[in-house]
């Protein structure tokens, strides 16, 4: 899954994303 398709899931769950965070360890949690 690249940034774009992260990002696009992040809004479609309505759920914040905050600049500068990493995401990614809440990807591979899921």
């Amino acid at each position: 899954m690249n940034e774009l398709a992260w990002l696009k899931q992040a809004r479609a769950l309505n759920a914040p994303v905050e600049p500068g965070r990493d995401l990614w360890p809440d990807i591979a949690a899921r």
